[in-house]
């Protein structure tokens, strides 16, 4: 099912959906996801996460851009479920870890959504620029 069709059927892409789009869109993302991750969003998500991450760090920066607007993308139209694994287990993974310049870089050009989410979590204000 396309995006478009799960927006006709409920107006929220849920989890199935977000794995259709991930699949379709970014494979090595689902390739990535081992045996216990497979099928439970939010380990699903901070794999997501890692993968971000390590192309932050490679300073893969249009790779990381893509997969920053799919999030915004997806967050958008989110169903309670993916969007509460989105926040929790893909921008709070981002948050709570290591700040570089790289990483630094990466968020300044960050969707205004997850920006916003993501200095909303740091209370320590380690990701103002």
């Amino acid at each position: 099912m396309r995006e478009e069709e799960a927006g006709k059927q409920s107006g929220k892409i849920d989890h199935p959906t977000l794995i259709e789009m991930l699949s379709n869109e970014f494979p090595e993302i689902v390739q990535a996801f081992d045996e216990i991750e497979t099928g439970l969003l939010h380990l699903e998500m901070a794999s997501f996460a890692r993968t971000t991450k390590k192309a932050l760090d490679e300073g893969r920066f249009s790779q990381v851009q893509k997969y920053f607007v799919f999030m915004d993308r997806v967050r958008k139209k989110a169903d309670p479920d993916v969007e509460n694994a989105i926040d929790v287990s893909f921008i709070e993974n981002l948050a709570y870890d290591e700040v570089n310049e790289n990483r630094l870089q990466a968020i300044r050009s960050m969707p205004t959504t997850l920006r916003e989410i993501l200095l909303r979590m740091d209370p320590t204000d380690r990701w103002k620029y």
